[in-house]
């Protein structure tokens, strides 16, 4: 996964981050390929909701996830996706933690880079609420008061193969992308 961040109309700031593995979310987390623990890519992924969603049919033989899931067949976000407008509280409880953890490096980028606008895009982003408010949230706990007045961070409906940032920086327009 790789984070670059272009200025509109051209790019003027190059590359932020070279993978996501520059950002450490957790250090109790999981392995990354990296080597660290608890990268941003370990804990807020497509992949990783599927994960959690399979642990989460192995843990719990009488949870209503087995209506829409079984361990053994293929998952996709979109199984997940119908579990959860079901009323899933499992993957509910797994969605709003991704969205803190997500919190979490979008407080970073707003601390450094004074972000005002943040649009979260990809499989996850249709989540929605479930996802941006504990995100929001969390961001607001690890900014100052006036940087997190200032910035706004929702949910876009941008397609499944990217997330998307749009970012405005000091009255520049400008796009974080990251790219999975």
């Amino acid at each position: 996964m790789s984070f670059s961040l272009y200025s509109i109309p051209s790019c003027i700031l190059g590359t932020l981050f070279s993978s996501s593995c520059s950002v450490t979310i957790d250090d109790d987390g999981p392995r990354c390929d990296c080597g660290n623990y608890g990268c941003l890519e370990t804990v807020v992924s497509s992949q990783v909701l599927i994960r959690e969603a399979r642990a989460l049919l192995q843990r719990s033989p009488q949870s209503p996830l087995h209506k829409y899931l079984t361990a053994s067949a293929p998952m996709t976000t979109d199984m997940i996706l119908a579990a959860f407008h079901a009323g899933s509280d499992e993957i509910r409880d797994v969605i709003e933690k991704m969205g803190r953890y997500l919190g979490m490096a979008i407080a970073s980028l707003v601390g450094i880079l004074n972000i005002q606008h943040i649009m979260i895009g990809g499989s996850l982003a249709r989540f929605g609420d479930t996802l941006i408010v504990p995100a929001r949230l969390e961001m607001h706990q690890h900014v100052q008061a006036a940087q997190a007045q200032e910035t706004t961070v929702s949910a876009a409906n941008l397609g499944t193969d990217i997330v998307i940032f749009f970012c405005e920086v000091k009255y520049q327009y400008s796009i974080l992308i990251f790219q999975g």
